[in-house]
């Protein structure tokens, strides 16, 4: 929605849903007070196998507002459930450009920062090898860029940028843990 020139709304969705399996054989490992170096054809197997249906329904909104003609800001909102873990994610954007130079050639700083998440896979979520309680990854990400209109069909961009990431999921044999820094 355009509620002047120098503001516009924005928003939209999307939505994912999918079928899984997971299933895996492994041996169980020694019991407490039993060496582990035992014969593998002497150890006991556990074998787990689980069918289920994903959906994961997002939506994001954004106001576009441009305070002078030169200068864009671009806040912004998403918003995530994933039906596997039973989590919802919340992630703050901001972008913006500024044109230095607004006529032909045209030269553009931009810049952004903002939260940006991915969920578990099935198998991080999914018992007796999963954890049902994890959340999702995150990463903030920071970036800055300066474009150059080189001809009136050719532009040149140079961009740079970081990623701080958090909540990273770490898997191991029998586990898996959330780690958050």
């Amino acid at each position: 929605h355009r509620f002047s020139d120098s503001v516009r709304f924005n928003t939209g969705f999307d939505i994912y849903r999918g079928f899984y399996t997971v299933a895996f054989r492994l041996p169980q490992g020694p019991a407490p007070g039993q060496p582990p170096n035992k014969p593998f054809s002497t150890q006991q197997f556990r074998s787990v196998a689980q069918d289920g249906e994903v959906l994961y329904p997002s939506t994001y909104v954004e106001l576009e507002v441009t305070p002078m003609k030169r200068l864009k800001l671009v806040p912004g909102l998403r918003v995530d459930y994933y039906s596997n873990s039973d989590s919802v994610d919340v992630a703050p954007r901001v972008s913006g450009r500024f044109d230095v130079v607004p006529s032909f050639p045209k030269t553009s700083l931009k810049g952004g920062v903002g939260l940006f998440t991915q969920p578990p896979s099935f198998n991080e979520v999914t018992p007796p090898l999963g954890n049902p309680g994890l959340v999702s990854n995150r990463a903030m990400h920071y970036s800055l860029g300066v474009e150059q209109d080189l001809t009136k069909q050719v532009e040149v961009s140079l961009e740079g940028f970081y990623k701080q990431l958090d909540g990273l999921v770490l898997t191991g044999f029998g586990a898996t843990t959330d780690l958050r820094t």
